[in-house]
């Protein structure tokens, strides 16, 4: 968020127990911690530094030796490094203890800020003090934008319930999309590999001898006529042909399972059909009377 009036800028940086808001008002940086409980914007002693005309570590230093002061408890966060500069943990000071470490300063800059401290109490005492106009500290305003943020947070927090539930969701979709995978793993992997030597014998072979006997006028199944095997010949080749399975050393027992089967058993079909019409014009003398049963063919 931003607030071109008051020159404030707002960047939440993480949603983690170290989460926090940064702000930028008149050209001063401050944070403020969502665990901190008393929700005070802070200074960091990196920014307090060139304020005060000392350098950071230094004033590390004298800030550290001020924490025996119990009303002094600046909050500790560790910074990891970035770029060359190494990690360290850095200070960070709410109004009342960033004036009280001016006040124990002698450098010329800090001592401005104590007697312009020191000036505003007096006005405050005498209730001379300017009532708050557009021109409102820096503290006041800061103080307007945790309000604003404090909504917002309450807003991301029902979006993220939200976003929870539509997680929660994806989850269930997830769950039943694995589910039909593995059902269609299980299909597949029962459609692979090869029928085998009873189905084919049962299914390919001993339908191939009885079409072949049927071209010869003999119905048999079993057995191969010595007068069809020409027949069977030609109908194994035609079939292999079909169905590119002729490689040498490959037998019917290696026919590969799925779609290609239904196909192979729907040729046979047809082949079976036109066996049984050249049988019924020459027909064995001894099998005039024969009459087809549908369920024998098929």
């Amino acid at each position: 968020m931003s607030n071109d009036s008051s020159n404030v800028t707002v960047e939440i940086l993480s949603d983690r127990k170290v989460a926090h808001v940064e702000y930028n008002a008149n050209h001063w940086d401050f944070a403020q911690w969502f665990a901190d409980t008393t929700r005070e914007a802070r200074v960091s002693i990196q920014d307090l530094s060139s304020r005060v005309g000392m350098l950071a570590w230094k004033l590390r230093q004298i800030a550290r030796g001020l924490k025996k002061d119990e009303n002094f408890n600046p909050l500790e966060t560790y910074l990891e490094s970035r770029g060359q500069d190494p990690a360290f943990t850095e200070l960070y000071l709410n109004e009342a203890e960033a004036l009280y470490l001016c006040a124990k300063l002698r450098t010329e800059k800090a001592k401005k800020i104590t007697w312009e401290m020191i000036h505003v109490y007096m006005l405050a005492r005498r209730g001379l003090c300017p009532q708050p106009d557009g021109n409102a500290s820096v503290f006041q305003t800061l103080a307007n934008t945790l309000t604003e943020l404090q909504k917002q947070q309450g807003q991301l927090i029902h979006a993220l319930t939200g976003l929870q539930e539509q997680q929660g969701q994806t989850v269930a979709a997830i769950l039943k999309i694995t589910e039909r995978l593995t059902t269609l793993e299980e299909r597949i992997a029962s459609d692979t590999g090869s029928v085998g030597e009873d189905w084919a014998e049962k299914h390919i072979r001993e339908r191939l001898r009885y079409i072949a006997n049927l071209h010869v006028g003999i119905l048999c199944r079993n057995k191969l006529s010595n007068f069809a095997k020409g027949k069977h010949r030609s109908l194994t080749n035609n079939l292999e042909k079909q169905f590119g399975f002729g490689r040498r050393g490959c037998s019917w027992d290696q026919f590969p399972k799925g779609p290609m089967v239904t196909m192979l058993v729907s040729q046979l079909n047809v082949l079976e059909e036109e066996a049984i019409k050249v049988f019924r014009k020459t027909p064995d003398p001894r099998q005039k009377s024969f009459s087809f049963d549908r369920n024998n063919i098929h």
